[in-house]
């Protein structure tokens, strides 16, 4: 059985530069911040094998990434949830997977990720969204909290 899990990150806008001109340099930055899970059964952020009942502690790993074109730079652009867990050994197995898989050796983005934690999960990514030739891996994350309602 599969369950659906809801993952809010507070996104906050910390500086923004735009120019008058059309195709001038601009910049921002963003911040991010875990807020809390819960469980869903629509639109859920992450879904799992793992039924984690209200009031039960689990950890959240989430993403952060950065992003832009040919003109300026978004730091902190993005975030996303990737996965729940019970145990927080297997947490910290997809976090040091995530992390070691951002670039290849020879420094080419990465653009899918596959990893099978010892909980048993398995995390296949088709299209990681921090691979692009703009963006940028900022962090992985790894939340401990509490399931809420």
């Amino acid at each position: 059985m599969k369950y659906g899990y809801g993952v809010e990150i507070i996104q906050s806008l910390d500086y923004y530069d735009a120019p008058e001109e059309e195709f001038g340099s601009w910049s921002e930055s963003y911040s991010n911040s875990f807020s809390r899970v819960y469980k869903t059964k629509e639109y859920p952020d992450i879904v799992s094998d793992l039924d984690i009942k209200v009031g039960e502690k689990c950890y959240v790993v989430w993403a952060v990434w950065s992003s832009g074109n040919s003109f300026g730079w978004s730091e902190g652009y993005g975030s996303e949830a990737i996965g729940i867990f019970k145990d927080k050994e297997a947490a910290d197995e997809l976090v040091s997977a995530l992390e070691r898989s951002a670039y290849h050796s020879d420094g080419e983005d990465k653009y899918s990720f596959y990893c099978k934690t010892s909980d048993g999960q398995v995390f296949d990514i088709k299209c990681v969204p921090w691979s692009g030739y703009f963006e940028h891996l900022d962090c992985i994350n790894c939340d401990e909290t509490y399931m809420e309602k």
